[in-house]
C-alpha cells in the first residue's frame, strides 16, 4: 500500500471529524457576517443615531461577540488539531519527515478552512436575511426592510482571512515538534494548575461588586472621576476571571472546610484540576457572554419601560405643538371643532405659548461650556397646564424638569450653574437672568411632548419677549383630554387631527426645528456651518416622525399601541446581538464539553477497573458537565443584573426596579434554556462514555 492510498484511507476514516470541523468553522463566520450584515445595514444605521448608547452598545456585543467567536475557533482548530496526531504519528512512524507531514497538513487544513470561510461569508447575507425576516415577521413597515450591510460582509472576510493563518501557525508549531511517544499519550496531556492557593477566588468575588458599585457612583460625578467608569467595568471582569481561574480548583477550597468532603469526591477534583489552565479562559469568555447577553436586552429594555410608564402616566390625552406654518390651521377652534365632529368633548382644554431659544449649559469647569436648545414659557402658561404656582422676580427664572429618575436635585439642575444666559437671533445681546430654585415635575406635563423640560419666566419678562421674537421661534401647544364613548371614537378623532397636523405642515417634517437658535448661536462662535432648516417628507418617515419629530401629535392610546412598532429597529438589533453572543458562549462550553469527556476517557476506564460502577461513573460526568455548563451562566447572569442595576441607576431612568426585574426574568429564562441543553448533552455524554469504557 503506497503513502497516498494510507492518506486516502485515513482521510475516508477521519470524514465526519472533518465536516465537524467545517461546519464549526462555518457557523462562526456566519455568525460574525451576519450580525455584521444587521449592524451596519442602511435600515439600522438611519434610524440609530451612530454616538448614541444603543448603537455603540450593539457595537460592543459585536466585539465582543467576535472574541467569543475567535475563542471557539480556537477550541475548535485544538480538537481538530488532536484529531490529525493520530495520522502524524502513523505517517512519521512511515518513515516521513516532519516537513513532509506539515505540508500534506497544510494543503488540508487550507482546503477545508478556506472552503468553510468562503461558504461562512456567502451564506451569511441569506442568514441574516432569514434572521430577520424572522424576527420582522410580525413588523411590515418600511423602517423594518431588510438592506444589507456590506461593511459586515467586508468583516467577516477579513475575520476569517486573519484567523486561519493564525490558526494553521498554531498547528504548524505543535506538529513541527510532534514525537510520536509522546502522539500515544495525547489523550493524557493535561494542562494541570499550580496553584493551590484560594485567595483569587474571595478576590475576585469582592471585585465583581465592588467595580458596579464604583462604576455607579463615578457615573455621577463630574471631573477626574467621571472619566473612571469604564475602569471599574474592567475591575468586575477582572473578578470574572480570578473566579473562573479558582472555580477549576474548587477541590482546594473544600478540602479547607472539609477533608471529608474533599476526599470523597477525591476523583472528580482532581480530572477538574488537571484541565485548570484550560478551562479557566472557556468559562471566563463564556461567562462574559451571557452577561453581555442578559446586560443587552436588560438595559435596552429600559428605553420601553420608560416609554410605557410616562405613556400612562400622561397627565394629559392628548397634546399638539404647532409651528408658523400651521399656525392658521391648526387652532384651538379648529381641533374643538373635530371634537365636537366626532362627538366628543374636551374635559380640560389648555393652550399656550412657548419660545424656542437657546441656553449655556454651565459646567463646573467652564471649557466644558456649551450652548443647548431650551423651551422658554411664562409662569401664567406653566400655571394652566400644571396647577403649580411659581413665585418668579422680573429678572429671574426658574427651571422646571420632569422627574426621569433624578438621584437629587443637583443632579437635575446639574448645567444651571450661576445666571442663565439666554440667546435669541431676534435679540440685540444675550439675556442673563437670576437662576431661582428648579421645580421637578411628577407627571405635570406630558414627558413624551418636548414642553417637560421648560425655563419658566415671569409674566411681564416673559411678554416683552415675546414681542421681539419672530414666529418661526414660536410653538402654539394645545393640551386636553375628552371624554371619550369608545376607544373607536378616540382613534378616529387622532387620525384627522393627525392629518390636519401633516396637511397644515404641507407633508414636511421640519427636523430641526428646536435646534434653530442653537444653530444661529454656534455659527456666530464659529462652530459648525451656516444654519439652514431641515425637512424631510412625512410619507415614507412615519415611524420616525412618531418617534422623533417635535411637532407629531400625542395620543395616549395611539402611543401606547405602537410603542413596540417605533422602537423594532432597537428590538431587532439588540435581540439579534444578544443571540449571537448567546450561541457563541453555547458553542464554546458544547465544544469544551466534548473537548473533556474525550480527554478523560482513559481515566473513566482506570476507575472503572478499580471499582467505579457504572452509575458513579454517570454521576462522576454529570458533575464535570454541570460545572462547565452553568458557572458561565451563574456568574454570567449574576453580574448582567448587577451591571444593569447599576448602569440604570445611574442614568436617567425612573424604572430602575422594572428593568433589574427584566435582567433578572431574562436570567431565569436563560438558566432554563441551559438547564434543558445540560440534561441533552449529559445524556448523550454518559451514554457515549459508558459504552466506551464498558
Amino acid at each position: 500500500m503506497t503513502i497516498q492510498e494510507i492518506v486516502r484511507k485515513m482521510t475516508r476514516k477521519n470524514l465526519r471529524q472533518n465536516l465537524v470541523f467545517c461546519f464549526a468553522v462555518a457557523v462562526s463566520i456566519i455568525l460574525s457576517g451576519a450580525n455584521g450584515i444587521l449592524l451596519f445595514s442602511p435600515t439600522v444605521t438611519q434610524v440609530l443615531i451612530a454616538d448614541g448608547s444603543t448603537y455603540l452598545i450593539a457595537v460592543s456585543m459585536y466585539a465582543v461577540s467576535a472574541l467569543g467567536i475567535s475563542v471557539f475557533l480556537i477550541y475548535v482548530n485544538t480538537v481538530y488539531l488532536k484529531n490529525k496526531m493520530g495520522e502524524t504519528g502513523i505517517l512519521l512512524a512511515l518513515g516521513l519527515s516532519t516537513r513532509n507531514v506539515c505540508d500534506m497538513a497544510e494543503r488540508e487544513f487550507a482546503l477545508l478552512y478556506g472552503g468553510s470561510s468562503v461558504a461562512g461569508i456567502l451564506l451569511s447575507v441569506p442568514a441574516a436575511w432569514i434572521c430577520w425576516s424572522i424576527c420582522t415577521l410580525f413588523l411590515h413597515t418600511a423602517e423594518t426592510s431588510f438592506r444589507i450591510g456590506w461593511k459586515g460582509v467586508v468583516f467577516a472576510a477579513v475575520f476569517a482571512a486573519a484567523a486561519g493563518p493564525i490558526l494553521w501557525l498554531v498547528n504548524k508549531r505543535k506538529l513541527m515538534r510532534a514525537e510520536i511517544i509522546r502522539i500515544m499519550h495525547t489523550k493524557e496531556e493535561q494542562e494541570v494548575k499550580g496553584s493551590t492557593k484560594i485567595w483569587p477566588g474571595i478576590l475576585g468575588l469582592f471585585l465583581i461588586p465592588a467595580g458596579l458599585i464604583l462604576f455607579g457612583w463615578s457615573s455621577k460625578e463630574d471631573g477626574f472621576l467621571g472619566q473612571l467608569p469604564f475602569l471599574f467595568i474592567l475591575v468586575s471582569i477582572l473578578g470574572i476571571f480570578l473566579i473562573a481561574f479558582q472555580v477549576t480548583s474548587v477541590g482546594n477550597v473544600v478540602r479547607h472546610f472539609s477533608q471529608r468532603a474533599y476526599f470523597r469526591q477525591l476523583l472528580f477534583y482532581n480530572l477538574i484540576r488537571q484541565k485548570g489552565k484550560q478551562y479557566t479562559l472557556a468559562l471566563f469568555v463564556s461567562s462574559v457572554l451571557i452577561a453581555v447577553t442578559i446586560f443587552g436586552i436588560g438595559f435596552n429594555s429600559s428605553a420601553f419601560i420608560e416609554m410605557d410608564y410616562f405613556i400612562e402616566k400622561s397627565p394629559y390625552e392628548f397634546a399638539v405643538l404647532t409651528d408658523e406654518r400651521e399656525k392658521e390651521q391648526v387652532t384651538g377652534e379648529a381641533i374643538h371643532g373635530l371634537l365636537e365632529e366626532h362627538g366628543l368633548e374636551p374635559r380640560r382644554f389648555v393652550d399656550g405659548e412657548f419660545l424656542i431659544m437657546a441656553r449655556e449649559h454651565r459646567y463646573p469647569d467652564p471649557s466644558m461650556n456649551e450652548w443647548g436648545s431650551e423651551l422658554i414659557t411664562s409662569q401664567s402658561t406653566f400655571l394652566a397646564l400644571t396647577g403649580i404656582q411659581t413665585e418668579i422676580p422680573e429678572d429671574g427664572c426658574i427651571p422646571f424638569q420632569e422627574n426621569i429618575g433624578f438621584a437629587d436635585r443637583e443632579s437635575a439642575f446639574r448645567t444651571f450653574t450661576g445666571d442663565t444666559l439666554l440667546y435669541h437671533p431676534d435679540l440685540s445681546e444675550d439675556l442673563v437672568l437670576r437662576t431661582m430654585d428648579g421645580i421637578i415635575g411628577e407627571n405635570n406635563i406630558n414627558k413624551s411632548v418636548a414642553v417637560s423640560d421648560l425655563v419658566i419666566l415671569h409674566d411681564r419678562t416673559y411678554q416683552k419677549l415675546s414681542r421681539q421674537i419672530t414666529g418661526r421661534y414660536k410653538l402654539q401647544g394645545y393640551f386636553f383630554d375628552v371624554n371619550a364613548q369608545g376607544s373607536e371614537q378616540e382613534q378616529a378623532f387622532y387620525q384627522d387631527l393627525r392629518q390636519l397636523t401633516v396637511e397644515a405642515s404641507g407633508g414636511m417634517i421640519w427636523d430641526n426645528i428646536l435646534e434653530s437658535a442653537v444653530a444661529v448661536k454656534q455659527h456666530t462662535l464659529g462652530i459648525g456651518p451656516p444654519p439652514e432648516d431641515i425637512y424631510i417628507p412625512y410619507e415614507g418617515n412615519e415611524l420616525y416622525a412618531a418617534r422623533w419629530d417635535t411637532l407629531y401629535p400625542f395620543s395616549r392610546a395611539d402611543a401606547s399601541a405602537n410603542k413596540l412598532e417605533t422602537g423594532a429597529i432597537y428590538i431587532l438589533l439588540v435581540s439579534f446581538a444578544s443571540l449571537v453572543t448567546f450561541l457563541a458562549a453555547t458553542l464554546i462550553i458544547s465544544i469544551k464539553l466534548s473537548n473533556t469527556v474525550w480527554q478523560d476517557q482513559q481515566s473513566y476506564q482506570k476507575a472503572v477497573r478499580l471499582g467505579l460502577s457504572q452509575k458513579d461513573l454517570a454521576s462522576l460526568i454529570t458533575r464535570q458537565i454541570a460545572l462547565v455548563y452553568f458557572f458561565p451562566t451563574i456568574c454570567g447572569c449574576t453580574a448582567a443584573i448587577l451591571l444593569v442595576h447599576q448602569i440604570v441607576g445611574a442614568t436617567a431612568v425612573s424604572q430602575v426596579k422594572s428593568v433589574t426585574w427584566v435582567a433578572v426574568l431574562l436570567s431565569l429564562a436563560v438558566c432554563f434554556l441551559q438547564m434543558v441543553l445540560f440534561l441533552l448533552l449529559r445524556k448523550r455524554a454518559v451514554r457515549r462514555s459508558i459504552g466506551l469504557v464498558s
